[in-house]
């Protein structure tokens, strides 16, 4: 008897749902006006956050869902996944807030209201005080939330629109991404006298924000950031020049090194590398005065500084990369070791921030750790162990990463929280661990990292502004006029960087892991040199790598898993524009020893080459790479595990069926070489990726 009444309940609450048009898993933004919404202040995820009237930004701390039982109905953020219930006793005045609520605080009576479209009160009632309803302090934006008496309540404080609208993303995904550097680009990028500028311009904020724009096309190869990053290094160089010695900083200069020889790496302009080079080596020419490979931070002011040691490190690695000059990977080696020992907590993780040298005497002077300073030196760790295999670096980066999530970070949301400032050089500096975190994340196989980059970008997003722009406090509301007391950010770009930098570092929209027996799309791609991504018509407008006529070229995925399943072959899809160029496979690297395969010249358009390998099992790194001059791009690429030879004949059961067709006048196969034969073929061949013997 108890569960037919139970289940009658149940049937009249779903009955009235239907009536209201709410719609259970539907995502509804509540207004009063039209114009504010209803947002969980800051974005916070906890107990006891306001929620409050604010302009409408389109993200889910905006969105609420309406979960029906047979009590009334529950109201859940979509971004925090908490109740909308009251602080304290249920009667007129008590506060109204989000809360992991009990049974009893979270439900409401939702009515609709007569003559007013999708407009509803939404209420409690006990019988101490009688029937209470949702309402807000005021009309403004900020305005908290209160219970108002029934009998007291003012229409233009307690009505509320609710509109189904679904239009927001859970998690964070591509969208966002483009999101955050379309806002960001629309306020900050200006056209200047030469080429383009960011904000006001500057020094290291400049060379800083270069690189987060390299960072958002390392990750999605998208051909406008490198119009971007050549138009702003146009404007930069003619603030400049391109010798920059005349900037007593060591750090500035390093990091426009930085800059550089990653443009290098990406788009393989010869300018970047050369004044990369020729600046580097003049600032450490200067600043290594220290013993045991530690540098001066600035000319003229004495010290040594966690700010100058990791860069340079990161910036030796990337030279020693493009170059090939082991002198540059033994200063790297040096500085690490100096800085390791001096301005670094082994045991821990911890990166101090400077210290001062007396003859062979060090001291430290500032003990003080920050994002700045933690990211760089977990770069410099990265990148030495994967240059040299050697075990305490990598043991170094594990400890500086998790000593920097478990102590400048919020312990409810894990968002960064040091920083929160838009003025001066800190607001900068959350955008540098981003990127650091990514380099550690891809070459440790830890995508548990990219979901903490992704959570932090998440949380950054939900405090962006009606433009779009979210300033450096990623745990404030960035605010419409960008104004934060004095200070007025309309034209400041760095902080606005940072929640770019996060964006573009999650790395969303790709397989962290890739099956190598299925067709590997170049969006899925973890390092290119040389290229970028477009799209290509013949190829059903999926993306491609753009022609390159650069040798060396590359296309390179990371954790292509093999399990167990031995590969024999691999095949990739390539255009070539004239038939000079050749591809080779490599894996794990780009030495001699891990090149697997190797193409005659390629047949000129779009052709599947397939060739065969050493047996392959377990996990690599696989490269694409044009080994001479000529023009190639790429579509996909996979392995197959062709074992053996198998003849065909009429009656003949072989797993390579479609190796029939290779005796058909119209079949396209290929040589051992990768070379296209026309059929019919005899001898052994090469059919979707099969070796087989055709008699």
């Amino acid at each position: 008897m108890t569960k037919r009444i139970l289940s009658l309940v149940i049937c009249l609450v779903l009955a009235l749902q239907g009536a209201l048009a709410l719609n259970v898993g539907s995502q509804y933004r509540m207004t009063l006006d039209g114009k504010l919404s209803l947002f969980v202040e800051n974005g916070s995820v906890i107990d006891g956050a306001n929620v409050v009237l604010w302009p409408e930004t389109k993200v889910a701390a905006q969105r609420w869902t309406f979960e029906p039982s047979d009590e009334g109905y529950t109201l859940l953020n979509v971004h925090t996944a908490k109740c909308l219930a009251h602080y304290g006793v249920r009667k007129s005045g008590t506060r109204v807030a989000q809360r992991s609520a009990t049974f009893s605080q979270r439900f409401w009576t939702v009515t609709p209201v007569e003559g007013e479209e999708d407009t509803y009160t939404i209420s409690m009632y006990t019988s101490a005080y009688g029937t209470v309803l949702l309402g807000a302090t005021s009309a403004e934006q900020g305005a908290t939330l209160k219970l108002v008496a029934e009998e007291e309540a003012d229409p233009s404080l307690t009505h509320w629109k609710l509109l189904e609208l679904n239009d927001v993303e859970t998690a964070f995904s591509p969208q966002m991404r483009d999101d955050i550097v379309e806002g960001f680009m629309k306020q900050y990028y200006h056209t200047a006298n030469t080429g383009h500028v960011l904000g006001k311009g500057g020094w290291w904020g400049d060379a800083e924000m270069f690189e987060t724009l390299l960072d958002a096309f390392e990750t999605t190869g998208s051909t406008k950031y490198k119009t971007y990053f050549d138009e702003l290094y146009k404007n930069f160089v003619s603030r400049n020049g391109t010798d920059w010695s005349g900037n007593s900083y060591n750090d500035d200069i390093t990091w426009m090194v930085l800059a550089c020889i990653r443009a290098y790496r990406f788009f393989g302009s010869s300018n970047y590398r050369v004044y990369a080079k020729a600046n580097f080596d003049k600032m450490y020419k200067r600043a290594q005065c220290y013993p045991e490979g530690m540098l001066r931070w600035c000319e003229g002011k004495d010290g040594t500084n966690s700010c100058i040691n990791g860069p340079a490190i990161v910036a030796a690695c990337y030279l020693y990369e493009a170059l090939g000059d082991s002198s540059y990977l033994e200063k790297a080696k040096a500085t690490y070791a100096g800085q390791r020992k001096r301005l670094f907590v082994p045991s821990s993780g911890r990166v101090y921030d400077s210290g001062v040298w007396s003859g062979n005497s060090f001291r430290v002077s500032n003990e003080w750790s920050s994002t700045y300073n933690q990211g760089t030196m977990l770069g410099a760790a990265v990148k030495l162990w994967r240059i040299t295999g050697e075990e305490q670096y990598l043991e170094d980066a594990r400890k500086i990463y998790q000593w920097s999530v478990q102590n400048l970070t919020d312990r409810t949301s894990r968002v960064i929280n040091v920083c929160q400032t838009v003025d001066g050089d800190l607001c900068g500096f959350k955008g540098i661990f981003m990127r650091y975190a990514r380099l550690f994340a891809e070459e440790t196989d830890r995508p548990d990292v990219l979901e903490w980059i992704a959570s932090n970008a998440f949380y950054a997003y939900q405090n962006r502004n009606s433009k779009g722009v979210i300033w450096s406090k990623w745990l404030t509301k960035t605010a419409e006029n960008l104004r934060d007391g004095d200070k007025n950010v309309t034209n400041d770009a760095f902080g606005a960087s940072t929640a770019v930098s996060a964006a573009a570092n999650a790395h969303v929209g790709t397989l962290f892991y890739k099956d190598a027996f299925s067709p590997i799309g170049v969006k899925d791609f973890n390092d290119i040199r040389y290229m970028q991504l477009t799209t290509d018509a013949e190829e059903t407008d999926e993306l491609v790598t753009t022609v390159t006529n650069k040798e060396d070229a590359y296309v390179c995925f990371k954790n292509v898993q093999f399990g167990e399943r031995e590969a024999n072959l691999v095949a990739f899809r390539a255009n070539a524009s004239n038939a000079t160029t050749c591809v080779a496979v490599y894996l794990d690297g780009l030495d001699a020893d891990c090149k697997v395969a190797e193409s005659d010249a390629l047949p000129e358009g779009w052709n599947t080459i397939t060739l065969p390998i050493p047996p392959t099992t377990g996990t690599h790194t696989v490269y694409l790479v044009m080994l001479k001059s000529g023009k190639v791009a790429f579509h996909t690429v996979w392995f197959g595990d062709a074992t053996a030879i198998h003849p065909l004949g009429e009656n003949a059961q072989s797993p390579f069926s479609d190796a029939r067709a290779a005796t058909s006048p119209s079949s396209v196969c290929y040589g051992l070489s990768g070379r296209q034969l026309s059929g019919p073929c005899k001898g052994i061949v090469i059919v979707n990726g099969r070796k087989v013997l055709v008699m």
